[in-house]
């Protein structure tokens, strides 16, 4: 399959990017299934996620004379 960061293979769950060196036309079912099985022994990756904003203090209030 062609993504938006290069071809991948797939096994409808795990997504294993092929190599550059690599013809995505010229793979072979052996080698997809090498590639997603690798990736799969991988495991997870981390993902990285955003950071929360810390939260506002209240403004202190002004006393009126």
């Amino acid at each position: 399959m062609d993504g938006r960061y290069g071809p991948y293979v797939t096994d409808g769950t795990t997504h294993a990017t092929l190599p550059k060196s690599a013809d995505p036309k010229a793979v072979t079912l052996d080698e997809a299934v090498a590639l997603v099985d690798a990736k799969a022994a991988k495991g997870p990756a981390a993902k990285k996620g955003r950071r929360k904003a810390a939260p506002k203090k209240a403004a202190a209030k002004k006393k009126k004379a």
